[in-house]
């Protein structure tokens, strides 16, 4: 990505508030950002969460620039790519389909997700890139602190359908 990001999409959603938030560490604002604005993007604000068809027919020029903030601010240690690529690794399926609980649960250990076989609530999510496990943000797919499963393959699937 060039030394000055892309924050405003072709559609007009602007991401100069997460691209700053980013740049100088925050986050765990950040994070909440990225969800606001995925949210908006996708015209959910009002109902608060994205469902599998929500993320299967999100802009891809949109989901690049967020992941390309995440990226780059955080040196490659945080970003959707990052996730799609740690997921496929651990088995998951870059077709979107379920791959299973066992290559879930792999996937939530390795970005810490899950401590002890004990999934953390978003109270106990790392925000400080030094401690924190690669991939291990954004987390903004979820629900009253719970990632589902099938959203995330969804993302997984999109990303490799956006070539991201």
């Amino acid at each position: 990505m060039a030394d000055t990001p892309i924050v405003s999409s072709s559609s007009g959603f602007d991401y100069t508030q997460l691209h700053r938030l980013l740049k100088s560490g925050q986050w765990k604002a950040a994070d909440q950002e990225t969800a606001k604005m995925m949210l908006a993007v996708a015209g959910k604000t009002q109902r608060g969460y994205l469902g599998e068809n929500d993320i299967e027919n999100f802009p891809c020029e949109d989901l690049r620039i967020i992941d390309g903030l995440w990226v780059k601010h955080s040196n490659g240690l945080f970003g959707f790519s990052v996730q799609k690529q740690i997921y496929i690794n651990c088995g998951g399926k870059p077709d979107g389909s379920y791959p299973g609980d066992t290559i879930w649960y792999r996937f939530a250990d390795e970005v810490g997700w899950r401590v002890g076989g004990s999934w953390l609530s978003s109270k106990d999510y790392t925000f400080s890139p030094g401690s924190a496990k690669r991939g291990h943000l954004p987390f903004t797919i979820r629900i009253d602190n719970w990632v589902y499963t099938d959203m995330y393959s969804s993302l997984a699937h999109r990303l490799v359908t956006c070539s991201i």
